[in-house]
């Protein structure tokens, strides 16, 4: 499993990684549920991940750290 970690100045929130079908995939924020998908299309790509750096910014403030873990 996936899981991408990010530690701001009011704490931390993990997102989890969720394959639903080939081409699509899901981040899940594990305080409130909060999904994105990500589709494969690159053109796509950036909004989504401005998606889950604004949500965690609202959640743990000032990002100071990210690092993800194959677990």
């Amino acid at each position: 499993m996936l899981v991408t970690v990010v530690r701001g100045t009011l704490g931390h929130v993990v997102w989890r990684q969720n394959r639903t079908t080939l081409k699509v995939r899901q981040w899940i924020c594990s305080r409130d549920g909060f999904a994105v998908t990500i589709a494969s299309e690159p053109a796509q790509l950036e909004p989504e991940l401005a998606a889950i750096i604004q949500h965690s910014v609202g959640l743990v403030g000032a990002i100071q750290q990210m690092f993800q873990l194959d677990l």
